[in-house]
């Protein structure tokens, strides 16, 4: 009978199951094997390293409170690393992320042993290999809130106390209050400068307020109201004010270290009922962060429809449990406050009277819709929703206005408003989805007249009915371990720390919103009164007795004497959760039964009725509850007060002691009351115009808004330093001291004072490095390292990269390095490789011998030249070459390559999905135009293909300009339908608008994506993509033509330039095929450069109109972008569109009285006819082709260019100009308002073109790993058989193969050293590296059948112990003339006498003891099956970095049986047995190759073993005869010095971008000359931004453009003047960026004697800006920057001893 009672608990309990809606935190435990670190890389790609008994904590540890508590250390040490250690609470492992010291950039990878480690104490020996002494300093913290490089310096802020707020909310999560915390601020050694505003902005942002103001949840999700059934890390971004400073944790995959910051207080208390049962009450008000800012700053709407100081408010009421396995019965309340919602502000007139108050004339209700929206979107969804399906009801918004409505107050005018806004918003049907009403309460009035308390009970008379219906939220809480069956109610599982499941009983059916003017002191006092009334009957409907004793007792009395109970049931509440009610058998009664302590009672737990106490005066209110409650509530009601107005007026709370009403002190706090409200008012006016400007500045900077104004040189990312952690040099750098630095030292951080000194025998230093990941180059920063003689160092390098070491390309050469100081950090801009006859065309304006004046592109880079991008660059060649060669020693120090790599963690992971999806997009036929562009500059999708030409590609691409203007998710390939096109030749005609026609091509056949480094997965046609060339120049060359008529000498005017360079980037031409067009009909590409079209002054104001245009889109953007929380996205009437979203060539409605015409016949450039606007000013009706609307015109509107809000709404309404509603066409539009619009289109076509070359760059890479999903040519496997493999499987099966050990060799870490051979129709090479469960099972590599034999050379990913190499065999199998011979050699050099030979295997015997690896795989593998595969186990573990295979046909193995006499036969490791001849008859071909074809071909290359923490070898004892010979020539003095050459006059030209300098006759010959450094400063903002997918990937490749394109590179040219007039060169010189004021010396080739010498800066001066200070918009003229200029920069020197100068030398030397 026992044993059937438990079976039948068992199916109860297996009954009862929760709803699963996500996946909580982490993947399920393992009971044999765990994954170290269990990454929030769910399931580590590159890497699997498994362990046992590591796991996350278990339930039973989260309920015995044995969790850890959250630590994060970050140490800094002597070599200047810094480290954050982090240990979590919701982890049982540790995390150590690295701050980059040159760059700032986190760097994480998951992988054991290496940054992820069992516990802190592994971690922090690891860093500092065992001895304190290394340790520069270290702070403790309790969480990490966020995390920001700004340029050269960054800043990490931290928690160092924190203090329980609310613990445990039901479920068993904690909510910590911050007390204090730290900004902990790195100095990196990136030398680019910021301005000194940026300086000045980054110092006050550590002033912000942290401390006691916000808050968080570790396990929780407190950005909804509770209990919220969302993960931790889907926050609600309308709260989470460190949203911006938590994506460098985000980017690294890490979503819980950096825990969701809350702006508010957060806050609890225990109190006592009647019968002593503990209740905790809880306040939770978190602000909003759509409006931050000030008081005076910060009122009413915004652009991102939200109010000024709007905080959403939250009450929980729960009995507190001793015990965390049993149920818990909670209630809450929420409710809203928040300043008046419509378009308002407040002035300062006087420094003693009150603000003045101004509506807007214009659209004053403009987003109130939206905002209420938002709200209702919001408490539809989560407070309302009944737990009933087809039961809902619409949420109710009330309105409680606190505003004065007396005749005379400034707040009248806004109370009024706020009415007609209400009336306004119900009788248009705008909120059909809520109830929205309205109650005003003139709160100072009503005290003034009735007092204190009378003001509180006709407050709660005039609320009553709307309290009572909008009630309150009830609810229960089961643990997982409660037995009980839930059947009624909204059931939510628990996302939090317990798990277990919620059950909402009762919703709340609405919220309350207070405001007041500000929504500080009476908003708090008003909700204060109402949330008092709630917790009391949320505490009577949890069974809690709050009355006093006296009210009890006679209520118990009465009771007890009328003998019948149930006739007072109108005063007797709902029985609680829990308790049941019967009736005697004998005597009748009724008593009341306790299920939850299983106790009976013969009184009934809720003797009150429902919401009593709002009939009570104070008087009666005071006398009949107790006390306590109360005045815990009021202390929680006073701390929020003080805490919101600190945050908004930078003072306490004023008005406070009414709250303590109920308090018998009330009356004797109210005598100080006066004094004490005047000085908060004096404090608020003089913090109001003093302070709130600054403190605008810290919240916009600290949440990541308007970057673009307040930081404008700060990237929106940083590049990787891609030498660090596992980078090695794979060729030996000889060394006159051997035994001092080890060779990866030069490119270590550990030897900050490196000195390498190479002998002096040595004509060049050349450096082979491997670098970490791969990559596109972007910068090289060398250190300079010598002596006090620095004639030792090198004069000039050349740069070459690639992805093999046999393929470099040569990107930079002849970059001179100055003499400088020991230490000094140089940073070099590489650019990308590029075609020598395209730099033969284009780039004349502004280089070292041009003729005539330079030419600068001082509006846009009219001679761009389009360098090839890589991402899978991996070794990186410097040849450096001495002073002297063959003289003295050369000294260099360390390297550092700065680039940019995918993100391949992201991209392995979901590999399949995106790959699948995206050929299933490549694979249509697509329109191929630029016009699907989604950007601000057109307005809807036009067509920019004006080719004729088809192409027939034989395979699809997967790149062009969809994928980034219609949305082309890269990571998931979903693209929206493009409107096709029927004909199939472009018409062109000679006047009107052209109707464009194309064909269905490929992606790739677009001409806009012809360049070589355009070329995306697939090859095209080199003969075709010409053709498609020269018919695109021909239409280039056709417009041009017809501007000209017969007059091809005719100058052109600006506008005509610019929209030829529009049809140009339509076309698809480059500048060099435009240049190389021009030219071919005799025609200078210089005289159509819009830059030169322009007079000086002119210009100056078209740069000054683009860049504040520029500005004030990225504003509205960010607007957008904001306003889009918690409403999804929004679309824009016409009426709304701005003009760089409007503007177009050629008119677009056939009812368009303007009709502008292109000039060039270009295609009509939309589909659709576009609505039309009456022009305000010749009132023609216009289309949005033909008008520029309201917001452009007021940016030339009085030299005014931004308004202090930034949003378009609030720009109209402080200029208050008359007729900004008014649309302006096109003929009445001012002519540099239609200039800058032309500029700005222009800049963002090259921009979209940049971007599509990044794009298809980035799918190539990828390509080359996962492949093109496409099956080899050698698998007969039918295309509908493509299972993807479950990941736990994959795992599962790596676990065996592995047998404990780890893969060292899996991209990106690891990589083919060399280029290898690969068959057309194959996988890439670099595949058989990749991940094994990566892209189709079914393809692989091979080789091409004239190869029989293949060497591979594979770089591990750090220094390891090899223990045996796995081949994954290919889905075609082997048969008996493709196995091949392997012979493996290992080592850490790429010489052959560094390299050991290890042995050789047959696989021909293998295979032919495996009849499984024969022949193709006829079925796909089932999950639990381990892939056909062969494990060659070496005799001994090697120790290597570099491991070479070398595939050996059997055919040619014994034609050239010569060639491997030298291999002892008899060594073989796998001791395999000789082939059978029984075998011979098995198959004998590979796919579709023909029989007696054989070709090598492979899958996956894994090999195995274990990462060694030794990353070179390092000598074992430093010699000391070679230490003191390093000293010795290290402190040798110079023998030379330098002296100042005296010049007879300075003059300066052009801005003092030119300096000659006169030289006397009697002088000395010339050795060179110094130069202090420039102070470079390059706003990042040169367009109106560009909008492009919203994917992962399309997010990374967005911030790409500033990093990958324009390195901005400077030079210095030097010509001599002696006798004639012509000028001699001398030679130019790169200035490297290092820090300012550093002085550079730059030696002649030869001393030089001159009469004259020319100066003259060159290269992209245009892409430097001035700094421009606080209230200064304008630009200087001309546009050269100031920081750039050589005034007084420039001085001559020549060598001389000491001796010979005399005792006076020291005066003379530079």
């Amino acid at each position: 009978a026992w044993r059937r009672r438990r079976r039948r608990r068992r199916r109860r309990r297996g009954a009862f199951s929760y709803p699963v809606t996500r996946r909580i935190l982490a993947p399920k435990r393992r009971h044999t094997f765990g994954k170290i670190g269990i990454s929030d890389k769910d399931c580590e790609w590159e890497n699997l390293y498994w362990v046992k008994d590591l796991t996350l904590p278990t339930m039973a540890e989260k309920r015995s409170g044995q969790l850890r508590d959250t630590s994060i250390v970050v140490v800094e040490l002597d070599s200047s690393e810094r480290y954050i250690v982090a240990s979590l609470s919701t982890r049982k492992d540790t995390q150590v992320i690295s701050i980059d010291p040159t760059t700032g950039v986190l760097s994480y990878t998951g992988r054991h042993s290496i940054d992820n480690f069992f516990s802190e104490v592994d971690a922090l020996q690891n860093i500092t290999a065992g001895s304190r002494w290394l340790v520069k300093s270290s702070v403790h913290a309790r969480a990490i809130l966020g995390y920001a490089a700004l340029g050269n310096v960054s800043l990490l802020l931290v928690a160092t106390k924190l203090r329980s707020a609310i613990q445990p909310l039901p479920g068993g999560d904690t909510v910590y209050l911050i007390e204090e915390s730290q900004w902990i601020k790195v100095t990196l050694r990136d030398p680019q400068p910021l301005s000194k505003a940026e300086v000045k902005i980054v110092a006050e942002l550590q002033d912000i307020d942290i401390d006691g103001m916000h808050f968080f949840c570790e396990t929780r999700d407190i950005t909804r109201p509770f209990p919220s059934g969302f993960l931790v890390q889907d926050y609600d971004k309308e709260f989470a004010w460190n949203d911006w400073l938590s994506k460098p944790f985000k980017d690294l995959g890490l979503d819980h270290h950096c825990v969701v910051l809350l702006q508010g207080i957060a806050d609890s208390r225990i109190c006592l009922d009647l019968r002593g049962q503990q209740m905790i009450v809880a306040l939770m008000a978190r602000r909003s962060r759509l409006h931050p800012g000030t008081r005076y700053l910060a009122r009413g709407l915004n652009a991102a429809f939200s109010t000024g100081n709007e905080v959403e408010c939250e009450q929980l009421v729960w009995p507190l449990n001793a015990s965390l396995d049993k149920a818990v019965h909670f209630s809450m309340y929420l409710w809203r406050r928040g300043t008046v919602p419509i378009w308002w502000k407040a002035e300062i007139k006087s420094t003693v009277g009150e603000a003045e108050i101004f509506v807007s004339d214009i659209e004053p209700y403009k987003g109130a819709d939206h905002y209420f929206r938002r709200l209702g979107m919001r408490y539809g969804d989560s407070v309302v929703t009944s737990g009933r399906s087809g039961n809902r009801t619409l949420p109710s918004v009330v309105c409680v206005n606190l505003l004065r409505n007396g005749v005379g107050k400034p707040e009248i005018v806004l109370s009024e408003h706020f009415q007609q806004c209400i009336q306004y918003l119900n009788s248009g049907n705008k909120l059909r989805t809520m109830n929205l009403s309205l109650i005003s309460y003139d709160w100072h009035a009503n005290t003034k007249l009735l007092g204190d308390a009378g003001t509180i009970e006709k407050f709660w008379q005039l609320l009553k009915p709307q309290i009572t219906d909008i009630g309150l939220l009830m609810g229960d809480y089961f643990p997982s371990s409660e037995k009980r069956k839930v059947s009624d109610g909204l059931l939510i599982p628990n996302q939090g720390l317990m798990g277990g499941m919620f059950r909402v009983i009762h919703n709340q059916r609405g919220v309350f919103r207070f405001n007041c003017a500000d929504s500080l002191d009476r908003t708090n006092a008003a909700s204060f009164f109402v949330a008092v009334q709630v917790m009391l009957e949320q505490a009577r409907r949890l069974g809690l007795l709050f009355d006093s004793n006296k009210h009890f007792e006679a209520n118990f009395s009465f009771t007890e004497r009328s003998g019948e109970r149930e006739t007072f049931k109108g005063f007797l509440g709902p029985l609680p959760p829990g308790w049941e009610s019967r009736s005697d058998a004998v005597t009748g009664k009724t008593f009341y039964i306790d299920h939850n302590t299983r106790t009976t009672t013969w009184n009934h737990p809720c003797p009150d009725e429902a919401w009593r106490r709002l009939d009570m005066t104070v008087e009666e209110f005071k006398e009949e509850t107790l006390s306590t409650p109360i005045a815990a509530l009021a202390d929680l009601f006073l701390i929020a007060g003080d805490v919101h107005a600190m945050l908004y007026t930078g003072s306490r709370a004023m008005h406070s002691h009414i709250l303590q009403i109920f308090n018998d002190d009330a009356v004797k706090s109210k005598q100080y009351v006066a004094a004490q409200n005047m000085k908060i008012t004096l404090q608020r006016r003089y913090l109001n115009v003093i302070v709130d400007n600054s403190r605008q500045k810290q919240l916009e900077v600290f949440l990541g808004l308007r970057r673009h104004k307040h930081l404008p040189t700060v990237r929106e990312r940083s590049l990787q330093v891609l030498t660090r952690h596992h980078a090695c040099l794979i060729k030996p750098v000889r060394s006159l001291y051997p035994s001092l630095y080890a060779v990866n030292d030069l490119i270590s951080i550990k030897n900050k004072d490196l000195i390498w000194v190479c002998p002096s025998a040595a004509e060049v230093v050349e450096l082979f490095i491997f670098l970490a990941q791969p990559c596109h180059a972007c910068q090289l920063m060398l250190t300079v390292a010598h002596g006090l003689e620095d004639l030792t160092s090198p004069t000039a390098f050349d740069v070459r990269t690639g992805r093999y070491v046999d393929r470099l390309k040569l990107i930079l050469e002849g970059a001179t390095i100055p003499k400088c100081a020991n230490g000094t950090k140089l940073l070099y801009s590489l650019p990308g490789a590029m075609d020598s006859k395209d730099v033969a065309v284009t780039g004349a304006g502004s280089w070292p011998g041009r003729v005539g004046k330079q030419r600068f592109p001082w509006l846009y880079e009219f001679e761009e030249q389009e360098g090839e991008l890589d991402f899978l660059t991996r070794v990186v060649s410097i040849t450096f070459y001495p002073a002297s060669p063959g003289s003295v020693p050369v000294t260099i120090g360390e390297v550092e390559v700065l680039g940019i790599s995918l993100p391949w963690w992201r991209i392995c992971k979901n590999g399949k999905s995106y790959l699948k999806n995206a050929i299933s997009v490549a694979g249509k036929e697509q329109r191929t135009d630029l016009t699907g562009m989604h950007s601000p500059v057109l307005k809807s999708p036009t067509n920019m293909n004006a080719s004729s030409v088809h192409v027939n590609s034989s395979r699809s691409s997967v790149g062009s300009f969809n994928s980034l203007g219609q949305g082309l998710d890269l990571l998931t390939g979903d693209l929206p339908e493009v409107a096709q096109t029927d004909s199939d030749q472009l018409l062109v005609s000679n006047v009107g608008i052209d109707d464009v026609t194309m064909n269905k091509t490929d992606l790739l056949s677009h001409p806009f994506v012809s360049s070589p480094d355009m070329m995306c997965n697939f090859p095209l046609d080199k003969d075709n993509g010409k053709t498609k060339m020269k018919h695109a120049a021909e239409e280039y060359l056709h417009a041009f033509r017809m501007n000209h008529d017969s007059d091809m000498a005719r100058s052109m005017q600006f506008s005509e330039a610019m929209e030829l360079e529009i049809l140009r980037f339509n076309l698809g031409l480059s500048a060099a095929q435009r240049d190389r067009a021009l030219l071919s009909i005799g025609i200078d590409p210089a005289s159509l450069d819009p830059n030169q079209l322009l007079s000086s002054s002119y210009l100056v104001q078209v740069c000054q109109a683009a860049y504040q245009l520029a500005l004030t889109s990225h504003i509205m953007s960010e607007d957008e972008e904001l306003a889009a929380v918690g409403l999804g996205k929004l679309e824009k009437n016409g009426a709304e569109r701005s003009s760089w979203e409007t503007l177009q060539i050629g008119c677009t409605n056939a009812g368009c009285e303007l009709h502008l015409k292109s000039k060039y016949g270009m295609p009509k450039l939309c589909t659709k006819s576009t609505a039309l606007a009456v022009c305000g000013n010749c009132q023609k009706k216009v289309c949005d082709a033909c008008r520029l609307v309201k917001e452009a015109a007021l940016l030339v509107s009085g030299n005014t260019f931004i308004s202090n809000l930034g949003e378009s709404s609030a720009m109209r309404f402080l200029r208050g100009l008359p007729n900004v509603e008014a649309v302006l066409c096109k003929e009445c539009s001012p002519q540099l308002l239609l200039d800058v619009a032309l500029l700005d289109c222009v800049k963002m076509y090259a921009s979209l073109r940049r971007n599509c070359r990044i794009t298809a760059a980035a799918l190539e890479a990828i390509k080359e790993i996962v492949g093109d999903g496409c099956h080899s040519s050698g698998s007969s496997l039918t295309e509908e058989v493509d299972v993807l493999q479950s990941q736990n499987d994959n795992q599962n099966w790596m676990e065996v193969l592995l047998s404990g050990e780890t893969s060292l060799a899996q991209f990106p870490y690891a990589t083919l050293l060399t280029s290898v051979e690969t068959q057309a129709d194959a996988a890439s090479s670099l595949s058989l590296l990749g991940c094994p469960f990566l892209g189709d099972q079914k393809a692989y590599w091979k080789a091409p059948p004239n190869v029989s034999s293949m060497e591979l050379t594979v770089v591990l990913t750090t220094l390891s112990s090899v223990s045996g190499i796995i081949l994954l065999v290919s889905s075609c199998g082997y048969s008996t003339n493709d196995t091949p011979i392997v012979e493996v050699w290992c080592g850490n050099w790429i010489t052959d006498k560094e390299r050991n030979y290890i042995g050789r295997w047959d696989i021909a015997t293998e295979v032919a003891a495996s009849p499984h690896l024969f022949g193709e795989e006829t079925s796909l593998r089932r999950e639990g099956t381990i892939p056909r595969h062969l494990f060659f186990r070496f005799n001994k573990h090697e120790r290597c970095r570099i491991i070479w295979l070398k595939f050996i046909l059997h055919s040619a193995a014994s034609r050239k049986s010569s060639s491997f006499g030298w291999v002892d036969t008899s060594f073989d490791l796998l001791n395999l047995n000789p082939v059978n001849s029984s075998d011979s008859n098995k198959r004998s071909y590979i796919g579709n190759c023909v029989k007696n074809s054989p070709c090598i071909h492979a899958r996956r290359i894994i090999i195995v073993g274990r990462h060694l923490h030794e990353e070179t070898d390092f000598p074992i004892s430093v010699q000391v005869p070679e230490k003191v010979a390093w000293r010795n020539l290290i402190e040798q003095p110079s023998q030379f010095g330098r002296f100042k050459a005296q010049i007879e006059a300075e003059s300066f030209r052009e801005s003092d971008r030119v300096v000659e300098q006169v030289i006397s006759q009697s002088s000395p010959s010339i050795a060179g000359f110094r130069v202090d450094s420039l102070y470079p400063i390059k706003n990042c903002l040169t367009h109106t931004p560009v909008k492009i997918g919203s994917s992962a990937l399309d997010v990374e490749l967005k911030n790409m453009e500033n990093l990958l394109i324009n390195p901005c590179s400077l030079f210095i040219y030097v010509s001599a003047l002696q006798d004639s007039r012509t000028p001699v060169p001398v030679g130019y010189y790169m200035l490297p960026i290092t820090q300012v004021g550093t002085p550079l010396y730059f030696d002649f080739t030869k001393p030089i004697q001159a009469r004259v010498l020319i100066f003259e800066l060159l290269g992209d001066i245009a892409h430097f800006n001035n700094e421009i200070t606080e209230g200064d918009s304008s630009f200087r003229d001309p546009p050269l920057a100031s920081g750039l200029s050589l005034a007084n920069k420039i001085k001559l020197y020549r060598y001389a001893t000491t001796s010979e100068m005399g005792k006076w030398a020291l005066l003379s030397s530079i």
